[in-house]
């Protein structure tokens, strides 16, 4: 069996290779500079980059082993341990993704396939379990040494990053409930979890690390982070209790929203010295929030989401999210639906919700806040429109996402400003 799947992995790589090869043969030519505003975006766009997959791997009698989701050049997105006889993973990736490896770190065996939702049975060799079985296990949490991250600490066995790689990026339009210039270099963040398990696989603590890695708002505004609780796919929902404990020094919950906490009371009076990073303004090495947590994973589940937003800080009432999130309990909610937000102004916060959901979009389907996952990102520089910056996001927002989803690995170099 170990041969077959082999097999089937040299095949499918060359037909995946084929297939890349005749999409870079095939792709848009460069598209003429356009106005973010002369855009047609189909109204069912979600303006989303990052992809939500479910993945069951069936793997029976191996119940109690660690396996591994990994992409390609081997860099493991998630660990899930074996559990009645299935390793099921949840995990959030760039949309671009074309292909994910399973692998077993006991066997060392490895299976790739397409990146989608799907039930792989993988045949998992039956000496792994005496190799389980075999290896000592200092802290006596029942994962042995070899692949516990914390082989001497009986309250944590894994480690693991969201995103898996670069860093969580939010960009932010100055303007609503009106439209602003379509620069979305107002507020630029980059955020990233490391997330400690135990050896349940049931989340025990954390660190965010938040960098501002460009600010040009003229008005005053607070940033906050709302944790939500990812279920499946684009499905979330809000923890049925407090669920996040930050560690003494560490942000301000919010009062009235639960696991919500302000990460930046005043950004313009916190940035010292004051950097704007687009091109025009001064220029400085990015700040960093970190911060650490304690997490209930009975109330909050084993895979929080941050809800990004900005608020005033003479009005918090007053919410920005990113295109499709939901405002917080605490929003002014007559707000909504005002100038260009389209927004609707009925909301529950009991129940499950998909993202994205009917928030924080103009009537031309427009947002004011953006995300995606990405390493090195280039802001637009000011005077310039995101669609001239980076020229391939028409295409890609036209097509609702289906054509030029590498949009941000092509930018305009004039039109961009490289952060310090």
């Amino acid at each position: 069996m170990a041969h077959r799947n082999h097999t089937l992995k040299i095949h499918w790589l060359a037909a995946v290779w084929l297939v890349v090869v005749l999409a870079a043969c095939g792709k848009d030519p460069a598209p003429l500079q356009q106005n973010f505003a002369d855009m047609t975006v189909p109204q069912s766009f979600g303006w989303g980059t990052i992809r939500n997959f479910i993945i069951t791997v069936n793997l029976p009698n191996r119940d109690g082993q660690v396996f591994d989701l990994l992409d390609l050049q081997n860099n493991r997105i998630d660990r899930q341990l074996i559990r009645d006889g299935k390793a099921v993973f949840n995990v959030r990736v760039s949309a671009e993704l074309p292909a994910l490896r399973l692998s077993s770190p006991v066997s060392g065996q490895v299976l790739d396939f397409p990146a989608a939702n799907t039930t792989i049975n993988f045949d998992l060799n039956a000496n792994s379990v005496t190799q389980w079985a075999s290896a000592a296990d200092a802290d006596g949490d029942s994962i042995p040494d070899p692949w516990d991250e914390f082989p001497n600490d009986p309250a944590l066995a894994i480690r693991l990053f969201l995103p898996y790689q670069g860093q969580h990026m939010v960009l932010f339009d100055e303007g609503w409930p009106f439209n602003g210039d379509f620069d979305f270099n107002d507020l630029i963040i980059g955020h990233r979890f490391e997330l400690l398990y135990d050896a349940r696989r049931s989340l025990v603590q954390g660190t965010g690390r938040l960098k501002v890695l460009a600010h040009s708002l003229t008005e005053e505004y607070g940033l906050a982070i709302e944790y939500l609780r990812a279920i499946a796919g684009t499905t979330y929902d809000y923890a049925i209790n407090t669920s996040i404990f930050f560690e003494p020094g560490g942000p301000v919950m919010h009062d009235s929203s639960l696991n919500t906490a302000y990460l930046i009371p005043d950004l313009r009076t916190w940035l010292n010295p004051y950097y704007s990073n687009n091109g025009t303004g001064p220029s400085g090495t990015p700040q960093e929030v970190v911060y650490s947590f304690r997490w209930n994973d009975t109330t909050g589940g084993n895979y929080p989401w941050p809800n990004f937003y900005l608020f005033k800080p003479t009005n918090k009432k007053s919410e920005v999210h990113v295109f499709g999130y939901p405002p917080t309990q605490h929003a002014d909610l007559n707000m909504l639906s005002t100038g260009d937000d389209a927004s609707i102004r009925r909301w529950r916060w009991n129940t499950n919700f998909t993202l994205p959901n009917a928030f924080y979009r103009s009537y031309q389907n427009f947002p004011w806040g953006v995300e995606f996952f990405e390493s090195n990102w280039r802001p637009t520089r000011e005077g310039s429109q995101l669609s001239e910056a980076y020229p391939y996001l028409v295409r890609w927002a036209e097509t609702g996402g289906e054509l030029n989803r590498s949009w941000r690995q092509f930018p305009d170099v004039a039109r961009t400003v490289v952060i310090p």
